[in-house]
């Protein structure tokens, strides 16, 4: 019988991270990592999963999601975040969990294997994003070109004379809070759903409309995003590197899915992995970056499928 509950865990600094959790006490435990940074879970994490296998876990990272204070920014790094997933296995006493995710959720899930690898038994990877420099200047500097209207109207909104400026103007703007903020997140909303429609046309470019409460939290959403950037995820320096090469000292494999036409996290990626994570088998599919893609949807089912007790 699938059973669902939801809680707050208390951390030693006084955020209050939100978890869910769904199937079987005692079925085959993995844990999920949402993508962003700032981003929150979904609920439709749980359909990649056989709820009357697996017993899912669904953390909303410090300060994202339903997580509370909402936006906080102080303490919210990745060290602090890898902590809070090794406290929550704790307190749900798992011995050992697989672990499921996609974008930047792939890189946590590489930075948690490195870092705690006697914790992990797979990994499932979905469009592996490395936290680098090239990466996140890409962001702007190739966006620009891939989606031109929509990068000069983020451009003006924020203040930025060009790409080399864009993401340190847009953490300014959308911490200073009001309409100039929620403007420029919505911007910037549009600016990812154009790059990303140019890989999956079922997008389509219709602008979203925000509540007034929606405003709040996509602001609140990408100001962590921009929080994590700014800081190259504190990842820099080869650290991504070292706990890639951690976790294969200790065997752990999986599978990782990336789309073809990725426009976010280039397939170069995957040569990174195989110099540094050479147990993750590779598949590379038709497709760009979201989960919801068929081919990749389907071979992340596929993989899902294949878990083992650990």
């Amino acid at each position: 019988m699938t059973q669902k509950r939801c809680f707050y865990l208390k951390t030693e600094d006084f955020h209050r991270v939100f978890v869910s959790t769904a199937g079987p006490d005692g079925g085959i435990p993995v844990v999920c990592f949402h993508g962003g940074p700032g981003s929150g879970s979904s609920l439709s994490l749980f359909n990649f999963f056989d709820l009357s296998r697996h017993f899912v876990v669904l953390i909303d990272q410090r300060g994202a999601g339903r997580s509370l204070p909402a936006g906080r920014l102080k303490r919210n790094s990745t060290d602090w975040l890898l902590r809070d997933i090794e406290q929550i296995r704790q307190y749900l006493d798992i011995e050992q969990w697989h672990v499921f995710g996609g974008s930047w959720g792939a890189t946590l899930a590489i930075a948690y294997a490195g870092s705690y690898p006697e914790s992990v038994g797979q990994l499932i990877l979905r469009g592996t994003f490395l936290a680098s420099g090239r990466e996140i200047r890409a962001l702007f500097n190739a966006s620009r070109f891939k989606a031109a209207q929509v990068w000069s109207r983020l451009r003006n909104i924020i203040g930025a004379t060009g790409s080399d400026d864009m993401l340190h103007c847009l953490f300014r703007c959308l911490q200073q809070g009001g309409t100039p903020a929620w403007q420029a997140a919505l911007a910037y909303s549009d600016l990812e759903r154009a790059v990303l429609a140019r890989a999956n046309r079922a997008m389509g470019m219709r602008r979203a409309t925000w509540s007034v409460q929606e405003r709040h939290q996509q602001r609140l959403k990408y100001l962590i995003h921009t929080h994590y950037l700014l800081a190259a995820c504190g990842l820099q320096g080869g650290r991504l590197t070292a706990l890639a090469r951690r976790a294969t000292d200790h065997g752990i494999g999986g599978v990782a899915v990336h789309g073809k036409s990725d426009p976010l996290c280039p397939l170069s990626n995957l040569k990174w992995m195989r110099r540094n994570l050479p147990n993750i088998q590779q598949f590379v599919v038709e497709g760009g970056h979201l989960a919801s893609e068929p081919e990749i949807y389907r071979t992340l089912c596929d993989a899902v499928s294949k878990l083992v007790p650990v």
